[in-house]
């Protein structure tokens, strides 16, 4: 149930854009209602009575922010269990949007209320995904001790090995997979182009196949055709995933990715063709 709007939004309007400050809600004796003033939507959040709401600004069109691609890892990082609720569930919430639960796939990610950015930790490095109106989505963060930028991601459990690879073009399609097909390790390239290092650990590792999985675009289409050929040109087994028009990996149900993946590792009849 959500707190009525006379109890809070002329509290939040009265924040600056981005701001949040706790306030006393109704006659309680301490100040449990939280109120944020967001970009695109007022929100408020009571400790005491475990409700909340929302009111979207239907008129505000914020600029995208620009942001560098390649920066240091803003200083106001948190790790979720620090985050009040309100920004815990709008975490959650951009998760679901895009087809992928916190709980089981991810763990606990790091959070940037600065940058509006989720900071996943990687075998790689640290990448954050904006949550907002913010450009570009996903941002490399530099590893202070080696000056180096993830050139593309694993989950920190992974490893590259003999086993069957997948490569996706993002870290949440390549999560996904990794939940849903556990015999696989997923590879996210953060974009479409295989980087010079990740070519050298696929060499060095010799995966039994290396499968390509990529979004259901024309860049998508692009991409398959050009990984196909460096890999095969560099005596490694590449296979293509069928993909959907339109969908991305982590848009589909796990089953579909399970038949997806499954169907060209096992070389059941019903497998796409491999592309030149």
């Amino acid at each position: 149930m959500s707190l009525p709007t006379s109890d809070w939004l002329h509290l939040a309007k009265r924040l600056p854009v981005g701001a949040s400050k706790r306030v006393y809600h109704l006659h309680e004796v301490r100040a449990n209602l939280v109120v944020q003033n967001h970009g695109d939507r007022w929100s408020c959040y009571c400790h005491r009575c475990h409700e909340g709401g929302v009111v979207r600004k239907e008129h505000a069109v914020p600029e995208p922010v620009k942001q560098e691609r390649f920066t240091v890892l803003p200083k106001d990082v948190l790790h979720y269990t620090q985050l009040d609720i309100p920004t815990q569930l709008r975490i959650v919430n951009f998760l679901t949007s895009k087809g992928v639960d916190y709980e089981t796939m991810i763990g606990h990610p790091w959070f940037s209320a600065l940058t509006q950015r989720i900071i996943f930790p990687t075998s790689q490095g640290f990448i954050g995904r904006t949550i907002v109106n913010a450009e570009p989505k996903w941002c490399h963060y530099v590893n202070p001790g080696t000056g180096q930028y993830p050139a593309f991601a694993t989950h920190t459990y992974d490893v590259i090995s003999v086993k069957p690879v997948v490569l996706t073009e993002d870290y949440l399609s390549a999560l996904k997979v990794r939940w849903a097909v556990p015999e696989v390790v997923p590879i996210a390239l953060l974009g479409t182009r295989l980087s010079p290092k990740l070519l050298h650990e696929l060499c060095c590792a010799q995966p039994s196949y290396i499968l390509g999985f990529f979004d259901g675009d024309a860049a998508g289409d692009a991409a398959d055709v050009s990984a196909g050929k460096r890999l095969r040109g560099l005596g490694l087994n590449y296979l293509s995933v069928s993909r959907t028009r339109g969908y991305d990996p982590k848009d589909h149900y796990a089953a579909e990715l399970q038949t997806k993946i499954r169907e060209v590792l096992c070389g059941t009849p019903d497998t796409p063709s491999v592309k030149n």
